[in-house]
């Protein structure tokens, strides 16, 4: 578990996750709880997380590359439109993945420890 000074910059941060596996899902939502962020319920599909979006906008996204649904790229896209900074969780190798708005942004490789997930964020929402 990272310490508090690790973690001090991603208190209050609004997390979207898009998981379309119950376990990495309740986990992330877990550790992600752990680091102070304010966690969106997890969603399993594109559709759930483009729902979820227009009701409420998260300050970062964690997106699994396929989703129950298909891929997550619809998520990707709105997320950009939207100007909202995420990262890609995945099992796959980024060669694999063929849609760049998914393939070209920072990768979390499944199975990832703690404070990679902390470091992405970090970066991602500006505070590495």
């Amino acid at each position: 578990m990272a310490t508090d000074g690790d973690t001090a910059g991603l208190r209050g941060i609004k997390v979207l996750i898009a998981e379309d596996e119950a376990v990495v899902a309740f986990d992330l939502e877990f550790t992600l709880g752990d680091f102070g962020c304010t966690v969106l319920p997890p969603v399993a599909s594109a559709a759930e997380a483009l729902a979820l979006m227009a009701r409420e906008r998260p300050d970062v996204a964690l997106l699994d590359v396929s989703l129950n649904d298909g891929p997550s790229t619809p998520v990707a896209r709105e997320l950009v439109a939207a100007g909202v900074p995420y990262a890609v969780t995945s099992g796959y190798d980024t060669e694999q993945i063929a849609e760049a708005l998914l393939r070209d942004v920072p990768q979390l490789g499944k199975p990832y420890q703690a404070n990679e997930l902390r470091d992405t964020l970090l970066r991602l929402v500006g505070r590495a």
